[in-house]
């Protein structure tokens, strides 16, 4: 291969126990829930376990190096999503690209405000596993389509947060 960092995404294809990604059961969740502390925590996480995106999906997000950037592989039913998140922490704004197979749906959500997120769908394409290009059509999703997704960041953040479960 290239020098240089292995940016390799491991996508799901394999449904064994190295597949990367932990089995979630993705539920509905209130998205009052994310909150300005679930920000703080999300920065936090994504310092702790930052990881570059590739250039496909930095490209989409228009990344800047200010960003915070982070990886994870999420499993759901036997649908596996490769997730990318950029957090732009002076605005208190997410940006999730979250990836089934060839299709990709772009989440910003500002402020955490359910009202103020939009969503763009778009076809990924891929050059030796990696994502180096995402062609998508802006205009929202369904609202169905787009909850679905919000609800499988929105579980895999569940799964993750370090103050989850606090206060109950």
């Amino acid at each position: 291969g290239l020098p240089g960092p292995d940016v390799a995404v491991r996508t799901g294809t394999a449904r064994d126990a190295q597949g990367g990604g932990e089995e979630l059961d993705i539920e509905a969740h209130d998205p009052e829930a994310f909150d300005e502390s679930s920000a703080a925590r999300l920065g936090a996480w994504m310092r702790a376990n930052a990881a570059p995106l590739p250039v496909g999906v930095r490209v989409h997000m228009n990344y800047e190096p200010s960003f915070l950037t982070a990886v994870a592989a999420v499993a759901d039913e036997g649908r596996s999503y490769e997730l990318f998140l950029m957090f732009n922490e002076s605005l208190r704004e997410v940006h999730v690209v979250l990836v089934d197979g060839n299709r990709s749906v772009y989440l910003i959500d500002r402020g955490f405000q359910e009202q103020s997120r939009s969503l763009r769908e778009g076809a990924v394409r891929r050059a030796g596993g990696e994502i180096v290009a995402i062609d998508s059509r802006t205009g929202a999703a369904s609202g169905e389509r787009s909850r679905e997704f919000y609800d499988v960041f929105l579980s895999w953040w569940a799964s993750v947060d370090p103050g989850a479960g606090a206060g109950r």
